[in-house]
């Protein structure tokens, strides 16, 4: 749905505010996408209008009143990662205390700052 089209002549519309609003608020309403790179791929002059306008893509989406979308599947950490919190359960007692406990297995860069 490419909205910037061409006038007659080889000169092209000039993107305004309300322009580049209207036209976010469209591909919302017509459940299009309206992550950036989705934008980039079907309509890069509205991408580049939004971002000249109002200096970011994420602005552009809020002045228009859409929901900036999140992005899917991002994680902290990565997949595999084991944090304190998924080794114990939640349960912070579960685990033994690195500094009460001396017994526990100290990491190299610990041992070599005499921590």
């Amino acid at each position: 749905m490419p909205s910037s089209i061409m006038s007659s002549g080889s000169q092209r519309q000039q993107w305004s505010v309300e322009r580049v609003i209207e036209a976010i608020q469209a591909r919302y309403r017509s459940s299009l996408p309206v992550n950036a790179q989705a934008v980039q791929s079907d309509d890069s002059r509205l991408l580049a209008a939004g971002r000249r306008l109002f200096g970011s893509w994420s602005a552009a989406l809020v002045a228009a009143q859409v929901p900036i979308p999140r992005r899917r599947g991002y994680s902290r950490h990565p997949r595999g990662f084991w944090t304190r919190d998924r080794i114990s359960g939640g349960d912070p007692e579960a685990l033994p205390d690195r500094d009460r406990d001396s017994s526990a297995p100290q990491p190299l860069h610990a041992r070599r700052a005499g921590v």
